[in-house]
């Protein structure tokens, strides 16, 4: 789960959750708005592992 403050501070939205596959496609399309100081933004895909 995300931080609270991030969510709300660059209005990021979690992916929905998908079945584990050998071969996972995500097609989620995100849209960031970036202030005039900001110079990169750190993306990171965090995946659960299984339980098994």
């Amino acid at each position: 789960m995300m931080n609270a403050d991030v969510l709300q501070e660059f209005q990021a939205q979690p992916t929905p959750t998908q079945k584990p596959e050998p071969h996972i496609v995500f097609n989620n399309k995100f849209e960031f708005q970036v202030g005039p100081n900001e110079r990169y933004l750190n993306i990171c895909l965090w995946c659960k592992p299984p339980l098994d």
